[in-house]
Order: C-alpha cells, then sequence, then structure tokens
C-alpha cells in the first residue's frame, strides 16, 4: 500500500508491488515519507524483495530531511545481504528512494518489500 509514499513519479504500488506506472515508461521514482529514527545511524543495508527485472533499480537514501543523499546504495535482492553503506551526511529525519529503470532485458520492475537496516 501507500501508507510511506510520499509520492510517485511514473511509479504505481498494485496489488502490494511497486512497479512503473506502464509498460511503456522506461523510468520512474518512488519516495517514501519522512521517517523519524530513535537514533542517528552510522551505518545502514539495504534488502529487498524483487522480480528478476529490477537489475537497473537503484536505491538512495537521506537521513538528513533530504538535504544530502546517500546514492546508489547496493541492496541485496531476494533476502540476500546489501554491501553496508557508511553514512556520511547523518541526520534522524530518514527518506527513501527507488529508481526504477527499464530496457528491453528488464521490461517491467517490480517490488515486493524493501528494508532499510541501520546500526547505530
Amino acid at each position: 500500500d501507500d501508507t510511506n509514499i510520499a509520492s510517485h513519479g511514473t511509479t504505481e504500488t498494485t496489488s502490494g508491488k511497486l512497479r512503473l506506472i506502464t509498460e511503456t515508461a522506461d523510468s520512474g521514482v518512488m519516495t517514501s515519507s519522512t521517517i523519524s529514527l530513535p537514533y542517528s545511524p552510522s551505518a545502514c543495508e539495504v534488502r529487498y524483495n524483487g522480480n528478476d527485472d529490477c537489475d537497473l533499480t537503484t536505491i538512495d537514501i537521506t537521513f538528513n530531511s533530504g538535504t544530502n543523499y546517500e546514492t546508489n546504495i547496493l541492496a541485496g535482492l531476494k533476502g540476500n545481504p546489501g554491501t553496508i553503506r557508511t553514512i556520511t551526511n547523518t541526520g534522524t529525519s530518514m527518506i527513501i528512494k527507488v529508481n526504477m529503470r527499464s530496457n528491453t532485458q528488464n521490461p517491467q520492475p517490480q517490488i515486493d518489500s524493501l528494508v532499510v537496516l541501520i546500526k547505530k
């Protein structure tokens, strides 16, 4: 659902899955609402479950309300660990951007779930 989503840019949530809004869109961005954290994390890791067309999908996260983003975070797919990213611009107001792209090899990216693990 769209409970924690602030905006869709050529993306939508359908049947619990984040996807591009039409089969012909080649890119789109979902931006989450601001999520308040209990502390300023020093590192994060992203994992998500998606289909096999998510090869071009990237994740950007801010911890200071959108002032600076940690870009192109290497996420773990299908339950696998992602790369732990040291956070350079700390804070307690997290916003997540999911940048979806498609091409002929990855025509319909869809994400079922996404989690951000943070380290104190």
